[in-house]
């Protein structure tokens, strides 16, 4: 199970209604070994997903959810800029 902070769910729903009135949300997705990306992406039948305020604001396929089960999402401040980082839940 993914569980994703209030700070996290903050930012993924800023980023998911940059995307507009599409049906385009971010998509969690391995970018290179070891390093987790976002891209924009319409939503699957076999999607988990995650909602906040009745938006969909986080997409994870079913090929990546082993990877990322049982995880934590949380956004950290980096030099000044917001970044989400994804950590094993204890």
């Amino acid at each position: 199970m993914i569980n994703v902070t209030d700070r996290a769910k903050h930012q993924l729903t800023r980023l998911a209604r940059s995307l507009g009135e599409s049906r385009r949300r971010p998509r969690l997705v391995v970018a290179r070994p070891g390093a987790l990306g976002l891209v924009s992406d319409e939503r699957r039948p076999d999607d988990h997903f995650v909602e906040h305020e009745g938006t969909v604001i986080l997409l994870i396929g079913r090929e990546i959810s082993g990877i990322v089960g049982n995880s934590l999402i949380d956004c950290e401040e980096t030099g000044g800029r917001p970044r989400l980082i994804v950590r094993r839940a204890a």
